[in-house]
């Protein structure tokens, strides 16, 4: 998703290309912004996609005033973004990509569930095995919750496993 910095010149026919859709974009959300859901987020908004990021504090306050900064050895790139720190603001994204450490996601799950639209694909971008490792794929261990991952199974019963991508 990193682009080389040999192809600046493509990069911005792309980036210029994007600017104007023929047809609606779909927007995504990002929850936890840090160096996996800023990645993420700097890759999206080059490629022209409409990115909104749930934040708050010292990170909220500079996503609103200088935009995401992405920075990879010399080069030096800022991308405006939708940042707040009320979920009803960033609400029904296509979207939701969950850039949280997997031990943080049942503690956010009533964030995930206001962020979630009824289409809202969501999108894991953690290590390790998912909560919804052996939900609706069948065999032996069908529905088991990984207690350790998915303390009760809310994560499970919240988020159907066929609105997953990972």
């Amino acid at each position: 998703m990193v682009a080389s910095t040999g192809c600046s010149s493509s990069l911005s026919a792309r980036a210029e290309a994007a600017a104007e859709p023929t047809e609606p974009r779909m927007r995504v959300t990002i929850l936890g912004a840090g160096s996996v859901g800023g990645w993420l987020a700097a890759g999206l908004a080059r490629a022209g996609l409409p990115v909104g990021i749930l934040a708050r504090g010292a990170s909220l306050a500079a996503l609103r005033q200088q935009g995401l900064v992405f920075l990879q050895g010399e080069v030096r790139e800022v991308f405006p973004v939708q940042a707040s720190d009320d979920p009803a603001a960033l609400a029904g994204a296509d979207i939701l990509l969950l850039g949280l450490k997997s031990h943080d996601l049942p503690a956010a799950l009533p964030l995930i569930q206001r962020l979630c639209g009824a289409e809202t694909l969501v999108v894991p971008a953690q290590n390790g095995i998912p909560w919804w490792f052996f939900q609706a794929f069948g065999g032996p261990a069908e529905g088991l919750v990984l207690q350790s991952v998915d303390p009760g199974g809310a994560l499970a019963a919240a988020i159907p496993a066929e609105r997953v991508l990972g």
